[in-house]
């Protein structure tokens, strides 16, 4: 039986691999790269792109019998390699880049040598030549989406060329492209400044520019709203406001180039050094990490709907299933015995036994984590409506003032759960003619943030940071910190669906979407006077849900609950007063537990319990404040009292005189019983 299941995965294995030969496989030491992969096949590629049906076409440089070709392919996910064509070069190339068109019906070959660097378009299916450009040097290219242009920058210019007549159709001067919109209208570039300029593709003219400088590389997302960028030491998001751009995240402390997927849900960053490839979301968590072999050039590319990826080395090329990465911890958890990590093989044939073993599962598993993912995203977000509330924020310095900017740098301390902080530093608009009020009062104003649970329902997500002047109630925003997930909607999409939500009176949503707008958004005074309606609607509903929850006993959670109430409220001494309710509550309970152990004749842990715990004030961690016990003299003191005066008499009958007199002369003397006491405490003094 054992040998004719192995048979059976040796055939899958052979099908697996069959565009190569197994004994050039260099194995892998740990099991989560297999998990993830299609397969993997010998070769330095030069480029790939998947098709509709997510086929991964390939495109690499081939020399035959004198003759120099590009070849052009297809891999199916059992690494089936179906030739389409050999197509002859024109040059003798010392290195070739190439690109697929949108149409995947025509390739750029930019061919380099050391007299000529020059671009030439070919049919795939024909193999004739289409159209060769004439810019020395090609730099970058890129075909625009319809497939009909194609973009040349060279020398620090860029020109559109028509791809089918070879003539320049519009020059866009002295930008370098960089990227192109989803729907082609426009480019990204960075023009001779050094900032970055988006030109309308057709007339060449100027939409917007901004700073966004020395970085060493820089993706956009479709629309050119969200930048991810490499700096030294760190990889950065930018989002456009509506007149310039902000930072909303500082993604991991790495000098490693990412690559952003197709629809800028995930970026990889490869850490070639240390042989390990890492695969983030865009909030900056690391979904996946896995050793990989060593490589000097490696390219990533992604298919439009970000379920596969290729990953094309001077080696290899590499198929991965973005799927099983993103599902990969639940994955590990739900089938342990699949997904074992650090494991040992002493074969390649072993590992990719594994593998295979996974694959045959695939569809199952993620069937299976899928629909629990669902579910569990509703209970997520469900808590995370139910704990959104407002927590105040320590403003601890103000820097310098940029009065070109009118932002000044400060720094904050901001809640990473709620109990404790973390200091920030970061910017807030001032205009002009009120930076001198605020530097000179800034200690006395009020800085407030939204927080509400985050994904793994053990830290709090951040956002909305404002500092109020309450001498004359001006609301001064700070620079976009947001540790909720970034947002991927333009502000005016954003506002759109505030208005939805607003409207349908579904508040929750209504105040995510409200949160977060630039100083410079155009329609600030609306979305300011729904906040507050909204905000003010969220809360007393929020309140009447805390009137009328049972917490069995679960005061914490109580607290919790009321900390999310801000003091601006206007039934916030209704608040306090629930407040001091649930604190007496909380001591009631444990002054019950020194009962118990009364009751069970256990006096010493009695008392130990009660000095530990039974105290006349309470620290609420939540909302910072300190609440007196109202019951203690009148509860608490009297059981204090019984179990001191219990073990002072124990203590006499078993000749401890000492303890005697410890014990006896801490009872008050509005103890009932406080005569015998006295009595108690002067034979233990005689004796002592």
């Amino acid at each position: 039986m054992r040998t004719a299941l192995f048979s059976l995965f040796t055939l899958l294995l052979l099908l697996v691999i069959s565009v190569q030969d197994s004994s050039k496989l260099s194995a892998q030491t740990v099991f989560e790269d297999a998990a993830a992969q299609i397969f993997k096949q010998s070769g330095s590629y030069s480029a790939a792109i998947f098709n509709a049906n997510n086929t991964l076409m390939t495109a690499r440089f081939v020399q035959k019998d004198g003759d120099f070709f590009a070849e052009v392919g297809t891999f199916d996910e059992k690494g089936f390699f179906t030739l389409i064509n050999l197509i002859e070069l024109k040059t003798d190339p010392s290195e070739v880049k190439i690109k697929f068109n949108p149409s995947l019906n025509e390739i750029g070959v930019n061919e380099i040598s050391s007299d000529k660097n020059k671009l030439y378009i070919y049919d795939i299916n024909s193999g004739k030549k289409i159209q060769d450009f004439d810019p020395q040097p090609v730099d970058n290219f890129f075909f625009t989406p319809d497939g009909k242009s194609v973009v040349i920058s060279s020398g620090g210019n860029s020109t559109l060329f028509d791809v089918a007549e070879g003539d320049a159709i519009i020059s866009y001067g002295t930008n370098t492209a960089l990227g192109i919109s989803k729907n082609g209208s426009t480019l990204f570039c960075r023009n001779s400044n050094g900032t970055i300029s988006y030109i309308d593709i057709k007339t060449a003219k100027e939409i917007r520019n901004f700073s966004v400088k020395d970085f060493k590389s820089i993706e956009f997302d479709n629309t050119g709203e969200l930048m991810l960028c490499l700096y030294p030491g760190a990889i950065k998001l930018f989002k456009l406001t509506q007149e310039s751009v902000v930072q909303v995240k500082e993604i991991d402390k790495t000098s490693i180039q990412p690559s952003a997927s197709s629809t800028f849900e995930y970026f990889v960053s490869n850490d070639n050094s240390a042989g390990i490839r890492n695969v983030y979301n865009l909030g900056g968590v690391r979904i996946y990490t896995a050793k990989i072999e060593p490589y000097s050039y490696g390219k990533e590319y992604f298919s439009a709907d970000d379920k596969r990826m290729a990953f094309l080395t001077e080696k290899n090329i590499y198929l991965y299933d973005l799927e099983m990465i993103k599902y990969f911890g639940k994955l590990t958890k739900k089938y342990p015995d699949l997904f074992v990590a650090n494991v040992e093989f002493e074969t390649a044939t072993d590992q990719e036994y594994r593998a295979s073993r996974v694959k045959l599962a695939k569809n199952d598993m993620l069937g299976n984590i899928v629909s629990q993912a669902q579910v569990s995203e509703n209970m997520i977000y469900d808590a995370k409506k139910n704990s959104f509330g407002v927590v105040e924020v320590k403003v601890n310095s103000v820097g310098n003032y940029d009065p070109n900017t009118e932002m000044y740098d400060i720094s904050i301390d901001i809640p990473v759960n709620y109990t404790s902080f973390f200091p920030l530093n970061t910017k807030v608009k001032v205009p002009k003619y009120t930076a001198e009020v605020f530097r000179n009062n800034w200690q006395k104003f009020k800085a407030y943030a939204y927080r509400q649970l985050n994904n793994d329902l053990d830290k709090v997500n951040t956002f909305n940071v404002i500092i109020i002047n309450d001498l004359n109630n001006v609301v001064y925003k700070c620079l976009m910190h947001r540790t909720l997930p970034v947002s991927r909607l333009s502000y005016d999409e954003q506002f759109t669906a505030a208005e939805k939500s607003f409207n349908m009176r579904n508040l929750y949503d209504a105040i995510v979407y409200l949160t977060d707008y630039p100083e410079d958004f155009k329609k600030n005074s609306t979305v300011d006077y729904m906040m507050k309606q909204a905000l003010s609607a969220f809360l007393d509903e929020k309140w009447s849900s805390i009137n009328t929850t049972n917490y069995n006993n679960d005061y914490l959670k109580a607290l919790i609950n009321l900390s999310d109430i801000p003091k601006t409220f206007p039934k916030y001494a209704d608040v306090a007063k629930m407040r001091q309710y649930v604190v007496n509550n909380i001591m009631d309970t444990r002054l019950e537990k020194v009962n118990d152990l009364v009751r069970a004749n256990n006096y010493p842990d009695a008392l130990d319990y009660f000095n530990a715990n039974v105290t006349p004030n309470f620290k609420d961690d939540y909302s910072g404040q300190v609440l007196d016990y109202e019951y203690f003299n009148s509860k608490a003191v009297p059981v204090k009292n019984a179990v001191l005066h219990h073990l002072g008499r124990k203590s006499i009958e078993g000749g401890n005189w000492k303890r005697a007199v410890e014990m006896l002369s801490q009872v008050s003397s509005d103890y009932a019983d406080y005569a015998d006491v006295e009595k108690l405490l002067s034979e233990a003094r005689n004796q002592q």
